[in-house]
């Protein structure tokens, strides 16, 4: 039980963050609904089937359903989804394979709440190609900005590194 302490004006509220892997009932999901915490969050999309390299922007609170809606879903491996995350506190990219098809029929553990510069691979050629990338061209990444700026310049010139051409033929770059 917190004692109940009127507060004046001046006085400080020291609130210390939490250890790494200890949410202590912390309910991100209703933080990110929140109109404290920051509104809208940017998820890049690599969608093989669609040709796609996509950054849109999502309501916090998102989960990885909310995506799949603007994916060919026909012609996409949903069994085969990464989501690919800079885990600030190990200072590390953290990759996670999730099955989309298991989201869409409601399990709730594939249907994770997605964070602000996640990126989504959609299919095994892609998540393939961008583990050969990390591998033999990348420095380690050790910032969050680091990270966001890698994937930004792999979405400005893609066309060489997936498409194996150098004019912009990237049939469909999508900034939304």
């Amino acid at each position: 039980d917190l004692p109940n302490i009127p507060l004046k004006d001046g006085d400080a509220v020291i609130v210390p963050t939490l250890e790494a892997g200890s949410d202590f009932g912390y309910d991100r999901e209703l933080v990110g609904k929140s109109t404290l915490s920051q509104e809208q969050i940017t998820i890049r999309i690599f969608s093989n089937p669609n040709d796609t390299l996509a950054t849109t922007n999502l309501p916090n609170g998102s989960r990885l359903i909310d995506i799949l809606n603007g994916i060919a879903v026909e012609s996409a491996d949903l069994k085969a989804i990464n989501l690919i995350r800079f885990d600030k506190e190990k200072r590390k990219i953290v990759r996670r394979e999730l099955n989309g098809q298991k989201a869409i029929f409601g399990d709730s553990s594939q249907n994770i709440l997605l964070q602000n510069e996640d990126v989504v691979v959609i299919d095994r050629t892609w998540i393939n190609q961008l583990n050969y990338l990390f591998e033999r061209y990348t420095l380690p990444i050790r910032t969050s900005l680091e990270f966001v700026l890698f994937f930004r310049s792999l979405q400005q010139d893609t066309s060489n590194v997936f498409f194996g051409g150098g004019n912009g033929n990237n049939r469909r770059n999508n900034n939304n």
